[in-house]
């Protein structure tokens, strides 16, 4: 009776997690910034150098996303010897449409004070997507849409 009851349990857990992925509503590869092939210049300052290697936003059907960016960060900062200057980001994010603007948002930690959203914001043409992060200013940032293109605007 006991291993009835555990199996019962089991199942009970299996059948509440989901065991199918979320649906993708569609995912975006960066492919230039400012017309110019990654890897490329996104800030250079006085302080910092970044060059975007690789940006994939993939966006769900519910109105959440995952974000992997990934630089090449030069700065005057102290780092940590085992970072290196290739850093990798994944960040979650939700999202929606404006007036035909694609905007990003990141969560924002309640103990944080952080840059009012939309993070990111973008337009579509065809199978391409057009943004700019709030992070690299007027960077304009082209993606090529990955499998099927967003069913709404």
């Amino acid at each position: 009776m006991r291993g009835y009851r555990a199996v019962a349990a089991l199942l009970v857990v299996l059948g509440c997690t989901p065991t199918e992925p979320r649906p993708v509503e569609a995912e975006f590869v960066a492919q230039s910034v400012g017309g110019e092939s990654l890897p490329a210049l996104v800030v250079s300052g006085e302080f910092a150098t970044i060059t975007l290697l690789a940006d994939t936003i993939r966006i769900y059907r519910d109105g959440t996303g995952f974000r992997v960016t990934v630089v090449h960060a030069v700065t005057d900062y102290v780092e940590i010897p085992e970072t290196g200057p290739v850093k990798r980001y994944e960040n979650t994010f939700s999202y929606r449409y404006v007036d035909g603007v694609f905007e990003l948002e990141y969560p924002c930690p309640d103990v944080a004070s952080c840059v009012a959203p939309p993070h990111f914001t973008g337009t579509f043409s065809g199978d391409q997507l057009f943004g700019s992060d709030v992070a690299w200013h007027d960077k304009q940032v082209q993606y090529r849409v990955v499998g099927t293109a967003p069913t709404s605007y």
